[in-house]
């Protein structure tokens, strides 16, 4: 990567810091039981990771959909802990998550959390790093959506390595990607612009493989564990899940970035923030459709579908970050020239925000990180097209990542 894109990178990580570490003092350092000022268990989204394994280990996944079954567990599990939680993920993730629940708690926390920097580290880079790599590599670490990770103990640093490390064997291995892109259905949101994506290219052996692999994920965990906890996903945890939305209160106010949280942080009444979410959503999808089937370069399209993605619903955290920051540094290592001023500063920006200081600006009523997101989408997406007249558009990258239909 280019000096001055690093640079900003590091300017943006050392300015968060100072916030992360008073957030951790003030809300996430356990006490000696582990449980953290807010009442949660340490890794409070771990728990939800580490109790799911436990439950398809012990046969108890339809316990696990409902709610009050689940959080008598919870308090048996990680007592004195009392914050409650729920588990919001498909049935089809549990099977690959019971190998986390062989080992202790922390133990698991642990290897969790290394693996998943670890396969967030290889997806950005492209490879393993080396010893030049070590001044991104510390900026990689050290990224705020990477310590939210961490700290809250969340998966999305392994849905980042799926979905970039897809795009990135795209091109050659369209079959591979899509058992990749496939696996990103177990956290559902994170794959809804994909089959558009993918039909824009005509990848069509690509969205085959992505299609079959999740309808065998699904199948698998029906074989497993039979098909009421899918019931109960589909009704009592979308139910659930909406009905948080809908109130958005403590958490979910502070931490999801998605165009209906900003509008609802800024007054809108709910009626008007998900009417405007779906406008908004509408775009989204119509502008990555047309710059799939640009001439622009796979890296751009890329952070462009990956931004897209984090705002095209009306349910996304802070955490989920990772995915388009992963995107962000491999276009910027793609590009042989240095980004805009306004590139730049946007994403450096965006590279600040997602832990703590989406939490602080959100509460105060000022949806930072969403604005931060739709400019850096909107530019992006305008020199994809031709659409900008203040800066000509990047068409330069690396051979072997150039995508050509043919391949797919």
């Amino acid at each position: 990567m280019r000096r001055l894109p690093l640079t900003v990178l590091w300017i943006a990580t050392v300015l968060a810091l100072p916030y992360a570490l008073v957030a951790w003092h003030g809300f996430f350092a356990p006490d000696e039981n582990g449980v953290m000022a807010t009442g949660s268990h340490v890794g409070l989204d771990f728990v939800n990771f580490w109790s799911a394994g436990r439950l398809a280990l012990e046969g108890l996944v339809t316990q696990g959909y409902d709610p009050e079954s689940y959080k008598a567990l919870l308090a048996t599990w990680f007592a004195p802990a009392t914050a409650f939680t729920n588990l919001s993920y498909p049935p089809s993730l549990l099977p690959w998550l019971a190998p986390f629940a062989l080992l202790p708690f922390s133990s698991a926390y642990v290897l969790w959390t290394m693996l998943g920097a670890a396969a967030f580290l290889v997806a950005a880079l492209g490879r393993w790093p080396t010893r030049q790599d070590a001044p991104l590599v510390g900026v990689l670490f050290l990224a705020p959506a990477v310590v939210s990770n961490v700290i809250f103990g969340q998966i999305a640093l392994f849905m980042a390595a799926l979905f970039i490390g897809a795009l990135r064997v795209l091109p050659m291995r369209p079959i591979l990607a899509g058992v990749m892109f496939g696996f990103l259905t177990l956290k559902p949101q994170i794959a809804l612009l994909l089959p558009l994506f993918l039909i824009a290219f005509g990848a069509w052996r690509s969205l085959a493989a992505m299609t079959t692999t999740t309808l065998a994920l699904v199948l698998f965990s029906i074989a497993l564990f039979g098909i009421q906890p899918w019931q109960a996903y589909f009704i009592d945890t979308a139910q659930l899940q909406w009905s948080y939305i809908l109130a958005m209160d403590d958490f979910y106010a502070i931490h999801m970035t998605t165009p209906y949280a900003a509008l609802w942080s800024l007054g809108a009444s709910t009626h008007v923030a998900l009417a405007g979410q779906w406008l908004i959503s509408a775009a989204i999808v119509a502008t990555t459709f047309a710059v799939a089937r640009s001439d622009a370069t796979l890296p751009v399209k890329s952070l462009i579908l990956t931004l897209g993605t984090m705002m095209v619903v009306p349910y996304a955290l802070a955490h989920d970050l990772a995915v388009p920051l992963a995107a962000l540094i491999w276009y910027w290592r793609a590009r042989r020239d240095a980004p805009s001023p306004i590139e730049l500063t946007l994403g450096g920006l965006l590279w600040l925000l997602p832990f703590p200081l989406t939490f602080v600006l959100q509460h105060q009523g000022i949806p930072a990180t969403q604005m931060m997101m739709l400019g850096l989408y909107a530019w992006l997406a305008a020199n994809a097209l031709g659409w900008n007249p203040l800066s000509r558009r990047d068409n330069s990258a690396e051979p072997a990542i150039v995508w050509t239909r043919a391949r797919a």
